[in-house]
């Protein structure tokens, strides 16, 4: 499969198999890793995110990563991140063996139904402007595929199907 844009992994829906994020070829086992990031217009408290898998059978899913958190200072642009320089970010989440996955049925359903889809609560969550979904491994050598990727704050979701815009004291 050919690679498709981040901005999949963001719009709501999950029309296809290919209405997602679906990275460029890697090797895992070399280490060489795949990122997805979203940037915020401002820095924001993420305490949950929520990952809907390819609507395939081709088992792209991730299954280790970490979620990396990056303030507004630390980077310019999402350009400048480098996972090899570790003071431009902090890890706010790790997760391994993460197999078990539901596939999709399609459509907004299992969106706006919250289904069909993993949630995981951020250990060590702050107020980021960057978020970095960092992927060291998944159910394939080199590829991983997600259809929706969602962050809340307090319960209000980023990205995904609804865009909240949280209380001027972030609650």
């Amino acid at each position: 499969s050919s690679p498709t844009i981040p901005e999949y992994a963001f719009n709501g829906t999950i029309v296809g198999n290919n209405d997602c994020w679906h990275s460029k070829s890697g090797n895992f086992s070399s280490g060489i890793a795949q990122w997805l990031s979203f940037e915020f217009p401002t820095e924001k408290y993420i305490t949950k995110y929520k990952i809907w898998s390819r609507n395939h059978s081709d088992n792209l899913q991730p299954n280790s990563w970490q979620l990396l958190g990056i303030h507004d200072s630390q980077i310019n642009s999402i350009s400048d991140f480098s996972y090899n320089i570790d003071s431009s970010y902090n890890i706010i989440d790790t997760r391994s063996g993460q197999t078990s996955w539901v596939r999709p049925t399609g459509g907004t359903s299992d969106i706006t139904n919250d289904t069909k889809r993993n949630e995981y609560y951020v250990a060590n969550p702050g107020y980021y402007k960057y978020y970095v979904l960092h992927i060291t491994s998944s159910g394939h050598s080199s590829h991983v595929a997600i259809s929706e990727l969602a962050y809340y704050a307090n319960d209000y979701p980023y990205g995904g199907a609804n865009i909240y815009t949280l209380n001027s004291d972030d609650t």
